[in-house]
């Protein structure tokens, strides 16, 4: 049987009553149908008053329309259970038609009786006008006649008795009729049953509040509380309620978000944060329980460079952390390595464990003290040009030569290295020889001499450097014997006076 929907309804909040405009509800519903009122809830039709007026139960729960829109729609039964009651009735009313001729017959015997007892009336009175005498008779018939129809009015009270109850019967026979029918088109949506579960040739649709319930596994107690509802709400989200735990295990909201009551673990496989633009950031956000309030949030740029940001929004938040695609770590607040140690984003490290508490500092001490420990005041160096020569212009030493030259660091201990020049180059030409009759030297030497605290050079007896294969020196000579070559003396001050 079709849904009926035609014409509006004016339903009131908190009322049962509900009337309509444009409708026919006696032939189009039934006692025990569902009413769909403008509120979209679901409600029981108990009483249908007339064709503009019905009661509904539990009260409406919406608010008052003067003219909304309203479906009322057969409720379906399970077909073997419609069809034995219809069985039922079929058995009780077999002989309903001969009950309806017995009844007609009886009003007709009451009509003729009515008929008969008029008749014996107007005789009585004809009687009772010709003869006095007859009026005992007369009496008697006119009882007769009145008690024929008494008789007569009862035959027709039953017979429209019988013929109502039995018209009552019949549309109740109809009335499930319509639910076997109903029951006949829920059957053609199952494709099959197993084990007593159905499946469904297309989608399964369920109105209300109530969502679908889903009874856990092996439990067959309808009455469990072991089982979780799936709802579409009026928000438009979508929800798996566990009401036994009192809580949302899943929430789908309009825009396509999903919230999770619990952890999400993902064993085995991969879990994708798509960008919702491209070109976009892909976000994974860090909530309050129970708000949108962020602690923080982690987030994949385009460029494909990794962001952290602890208490996103929030007063005190420090700057973004980046690990770039290159995977360089980019910090501007720095590094904590472990209590009291960090790399700052100077690049400086701190540490109780430098003076000063940081890297830089015990840098900056240790400068402080090497100068101290170069300082001119305690040791110096330069350079000495004697026999008269400078920097530019230096002087010649010569075969079995002296100088003397002043000691740049007057009142110093010092250390000397004499140089000659060999082919652009300024070596240690050495000094070797041998003791005795008619000994050799060559090579030449610088000192410094005390108490006169001078510089002395002393060149060999016979020549001033010998080829680099048999003396030595950095200049690679390999000529004959040099006797004379230009001369300098490197001078080292020592800490301590003389």
């Amino acid at each position: 049987m079709a849904w009926y929907k035609t014409g509006a309804v004016a339903v009131t909040a908190g009322s049962n009553a509900v009337i309509g405009a444009g409708t026919a509800f006696i032939a189009n519903s039934r006692v025990g149908d569902g009413f769909r009122g403008p509120d979209g809830l679901w409600y029981e039709v108990t009483n249908i008053a007339s064709n503009t007026a019905i009661s509904i139960a539990p009260n409406y729960q919406g608010a008052t329309a003067a003219a909304g829109v309203y479906t009322i729609a057969p409720m379906q039964g399970y077909v073997k259970e419609s069809a034995d009651r219809l069985r039922a009735i079929t058995d009780q009313f077999k002989d309903l038609d001969q009950e309806v001729a017995n009844a007609q017959a009886s009003a007709a015997a009451a009509k003729v009786s009515e008929t008969n007892a008029k008749t014996s009336e107007t005789k009585s009175k004809t009687s009772e006008t010709n003869a006095a005498t007859s009026a005992t008779t007369a009496s008697g018939a006119a009882t007769s006649a009145t008690a024929s129809r008494n008789a007569a009015a009862q035959s027709e009270t039953n017979a429209a008795t019988s013929a109502s109850n039995a018209l009552t019967q019949a549309d109740r026979a109809k009335t499930e009729a319509d639910k076997l029918g109903n029951a006949n088109l829920f059957l053609a949506t199952v494709d099959s049953v197993s084990a007593g579960v159905p499946r469904f040739k297309d989608a399964l649709q369920v109105g209300g509040a109530g969502g679908v319930l889903l009874r856990r596994e092996g439990i067959t107690d309808p009455n469990s509380t072991a089982m979780v509802r799936l709802t579409h709400a009026t928000d438009s989200s979508v929800r798996i309620i566990d009401d036994a735990r009192g809580v949302v295990r899943l929430l789908l909201d309009a825009a396509g978000s999903a919230q999770f009551g619990a952890n999400v673990i993902v064993s085995g496989g991969n879990a994708y944060i798509r960008a919702g633009a491209a070109g976009g950031n892909s976000h994974l956000w860090f909530n309050e329980s129970g708000s949108t309030a962020t602690r923080g949030v982690i987030y994949c740029e385009s460029s494909g460079n990794i962001n952290f940001s602890a208490g996103y929004g929030q007063s005190g938040a420090g700057p973004l952390v980046t690990i770039t695609k290159a995977g360089v770590l980019v910090t501007a607040a720095g590094i904590t390595l472990s209590a009291g140690r960090s790399i700052s984003s100077t690049g400086d490290i701190t540490s109780s464990l430098y003076t000063g508490g940081s890297l830089s500092a015990q840098l900056a001490a240790m400068g402080t003290q090497i100068s101290s420990k170069l300082d001119s005041s305690v040791a110096d160096f330069a350079i000495i040009y004697p026999n008269g020569g400078t920097a530019a212009a230096p002087g010649n030493i010569v075969t079995a030569s002296r100088f003397t030259s002043d000691n740049p660091f007057p009142g110093f201990h010092v250390i000397t290295v004499l140089e000659i020049l060999i082919g652009g180059i300024w070596s240690e030409p050495r000094l070797d020889g041998n003791a005795g009759t008619g000994g050799a030297s060559y090579g030449a030497y610088a000192q410094q001499i005390l108490p006169t605290d001078k510089i002395i050079c002393q060149a060999g007896a016979s020549g001033v450097a010998l080829p680099s294969a048999s003396a030595g020196g950095g200049h690679g000579y390999s000529g004959a014997v040099l006797t004379t070559a230009p001369v300098r003396v490197k001078v080292w001050k020592l800490k301590g006076a003389i």
